[in-house]
């Protein structure tokens, strides 16, 4: 499905960091469980993806449950990593 791999290609132009303080966690509808992120990633091209996914598929279902927690977040080789 490409407009998915869209969307996963964005979230993961967006997984950058020096530090885990850089990493925050992007959880649910229509991105998935456990997305980790820069906190000050540029956002159009996910805010395009997002908006091809919503158009192209069905209506999101995705629950997420036992999501990291910020103990659980580093910054590993300039990727942000949770670690459980």
């Amino acid at each position: 499905m490409e407009a998915r791999e869209d969307l996963s290609a964005a979230l993961d132009g967006m997984n950058y960091c020096e530090t885990a303080g850089d990493c925050v966690l992007l959880n649910g509808c229509p991105y998935g469980c456990n997305n980790l992120i820069h906190k000050d990633a540029e956002w159009d091209e996910l805010a395009a993806a997002t908006e091809k996914l919503t158009t192209e598929c069905p209506a999101c279902t995705d629950t997420c449950s036992g999501a990291f927690r910020s103990g659980e977040i580093a910054c590993v080789e300039g990727k942000c990593v949770g670690n459980r």
